[in-house]
């Protein structure tokens, strides 16, 4: 007849914790009634403001606190890959562009006097970064 959880071996709905819980949120209910036809209108009102200030402070407390971990975890895994990367093309790298341009230029950088590849440009960035 009830209602069963459809992964787990239990009911759908946990009645033990309603059992705890349902008391105290009638309780709750009953002394707000209260305090809300003892109180002034504008103190309630003080109230509630300072309740959401409170909570949207614990909120805006605990998004920091993720995002600050979030780009920790970023960092740690960008300098883990930066570690594993080679700081300079290697040999064969560079020997397989020379061959993709055409031969060597006469200086031997295989560039003929343009611009650095990206990978030269990400090699010398990663070896700058490492520096400072």
């Amino acid at each position: 007849w009830p209602a069963r959880h459809p992964k787990a071996d239990r009911p759908l709905i946990a009645f033990d914790v309603a059992v705890m819980l349902e008391p105290m949120t009638l309780i709750g209910t009953v002394i707000g009634v209260f305090l809300n036809a003892t109180f002034p209108q504008w103190l309630i009102t003080v109230l509630l403001v300072a309740l959401l200030g409170y909570t949207a402070n614990k909120t805006i407390a605990k998004a920091r606190a993720a995002w600050a971990k979030e780009d920790k975890a970023i960092a740690a895994r960008n300098a883990d890959a930066s570690k594993n990367a080679p700081l300079l093309p290697s040999a064969d790298t560079e020997a397989a562009q020379n061959a993709a341009n055409g031969g060597s230029s006469a200086d031997g950088s295989g560039n003929d006097g343009a611009a650095p590849s990206s990978a030269q440009s990400e090699a010398l960035s990663r070896l700058l970064a490492k520096e400072r």
